[in-house]
């Protein structure tokens, strides 16, 4: 998605940067990535996609992992959150909780510096699902227990997950009681249908690097 809305280098694929949640649009004639993983290369995307994914105010931006290509877009494309409708973000902490750190949260602390610059320089409305609003709103066991659609579709995409909130492991990461801490798709949720807010709070932001 990035590529799309830059429009600038080509991608091989197999090459080594992180690329998880984007779509590639340009593929050279590298498919050893794909052999290897058996799956088929994405079809190229239509000349009017790529137009409409330039128009503003158009797009939604998700990120669920460390911001390193976004800092990267806004450096190649200064222009870039100008088009967007919005960006959500998964990660950051507000208490100095954090989970692979003490008090880091993994997707900020494997790259502060690419996060302070997404924050700084994307001034489209941005949302931000920190580490501990996660874990203050878990999904109950007794929840995901409950035999219907949404609660076995739950228990269907996050069994890891679900298998590794139980291991000992984590149970010394999480806080606020038991349960599922569904991280990423609070993040999702939001920017696929906004109504999911039902409650929010507006606050300056950043990351202190010293």
């Amino acid at each position: 998605m990035l590529h799309r809305l830059i429009g600038n280098s080509k991608l091989s694929i197999g090459v080594s940067v992180r690329l998880n949640g984007y779509v590639i649009v340009d593929i050279l004639p590298c498919d050893r990535l794909a052999t290897c993983l058996g799956r088929p290369l994405p079809s190229p995307t239509s000349g009017r996609d790529r137009e409409k994914m330039n128009e503003h105010h158009q797009v939604s931006l998700v990120a669920t992992g460390p911001l390193t290509n976004l800092a990267l877009a806004v450096r190649l494309d200064p222009s870039l959150p100008s088009k967007l409708r919005g960006l959500y973000i998964m990660g950051g902490n507000t208490e100095s909780r954090g989970n692979t750190r003490v008090c880091g949260e993994f997707n900020f602390i494997a790259d502060p510096e690419a996060a302070y610059i997404v924050l700084k320089d994307y001034q489209c409305p941005t949302y931000l699902a920190c580490w501990e609003f996660t874990c203050y709103n878990k999904l109950s066991w007794a929840w995901l227990a409950q035999d219907s659609h949404k609660a076995r579709f739950m228990e269907t995409i996050f069994r890891h997950c679900i298998q590794a909130s139980k291991s000992k492991r984590f149970e010394k990461v999480f806080f606020a009681g038991t349960g599922l801490t569904s991280c990423d798709s609070y993040a999702m949720a939001a920017a696929v249908d906004d109504s999911f807010i039902i409650e929010s709070d507006c606050y300056p932001v950043t990351v202190e690097l010293t």
